[in-house]
């Protein structure tokens, strides 16, 4: 939030001397830049070249500047939306309600900023929102009935509990387990839940923090996007939620919630085309407690499978 606020009070700075500045077109060179530009110099995204000419042309032609303004407005807008949902906001369709209503208040229209680039910013919107909503309902089942689980997984009977499993192949000359990026990212996410439910219950799984290996986005980000990091995230937590209580109530109504982000998290890494992709796709082809169960099985016997 910090960091938001830097940024925004030095883009404020930067308005102010753009105001003071005497405009020539004389002075630019290139074309003139699009909205798509202007929305990519305030995400950091052009080169130094062409980020030089934007800006000349910011600084010196009125119609651009007060475009550049106008999406400066609506894109911090956005960007103050999404540090603050997971916080702040309770109803799910706030987020993608309040920056419509932001955007159809605004004259972004008429003062230049296009129909084409308020349509970009819906449909980069569109994923987060969904994003947001999953975690959110994540978040509604660590604090509603997550806590409570390590004390039901102790009252549930020896022989529902899985027995870990060791092979017998394993010896002190075995080439450590090589866990591919998509597995790691599945149980950084499975880590998150093993953490906040509690380590005790997953131990029946042989499962515990040590061996799960996280990886961060910024490891992987030559290889998938952050919706694509973040759909196996969830899909990692909802696993770590379901691997305990499918084994207590595989049809308990708290599963619900869970099992309708499904199909939603499968189409977001579907495009990565891994082994592990491939074979959640399969589990994960219908909103229902049963693939529910069945993926958390998967990822359970993926991170407890030895070389």
């Amino acid at each position: 939030m910090a960091e938001l606020e830097t940024q925004t009070k030095l883009k404020a700075i930067a308005h102010l001397v753009l105001q003071f500045i005497p405009r020539t077109k004389t002075n630019t060179v290139g074309l003139a830049p699009s909205d798509e530009e202007l929305t990519a110099l305030y995400e950091n995204r052009l080169d130094t070249t062409r980020r030089a000419q934007v800006l000349a042309y910011i600084a010196n032609d009125q119609e651009i500047h007060e475009r550049w303004i106008r999406c400066v407005e609506t894109l911090a807008y956005i960007d103050e939306l999404e540090t603050t949902q997971t916080n702040t906001v309770k109803n799910k369709k706030n987020f993608f309600r309040s920056a419509l209503e932001y955007l159809t208040a605004k004259p972004v229209l008429s003062g230049g900023f296009s129909t084409a680039a308020i349509i970009v910013l819906v449909m980069a919107i569109l994923p987060q929102q969904q994003e947001i909503n999953i975690q959110l309902s994540l978040n509604e089942a660590y604090s509603s009935w997550g806590g409570s689980l390590p004390t039901e997984w102790d009252a549930l009977a020896s022989d529902q509990k899985p027995t870990p499993t060791y092979s017998s192949k394993r010896s002190f000359f075995d080439e450590p387990k090589v866990k591919s990026s998509i597995q790691r990212v599945l149980e950084t996410g499975f880590k998150i839940s093993l953490s906040t439910i509690g380590a005790a219950p997953f131990k029946s799984y042989g499962i515990n923090a040590t061996n799960l290996t996280p990886l961060a986005y910024t490891d992987v980000n030559t290889i998938m996007s952050t919706l694509e990091y973040n759909a196996l995230l969830q899909t990692g937590q909802l696993a770590g939620l379901a691997a305990l209580q499918c084994k207590i109530n595989s049809n308990s109504p708290r599963l619900n919630s869970l099992s309708k982000n499904l199909q939603q998290l499968q189409q977001q890494f579907n495009a990565l085309q891994s082994v592990e992709t491939k074979a959640l796709s399969l589990t994960m082809k219908s909103n229902n407690n049963a693939a529910l169960c069945a993926t958390a099985q998967y990822i359970v016997s993926l991170i407890t499978a030895t070389p």
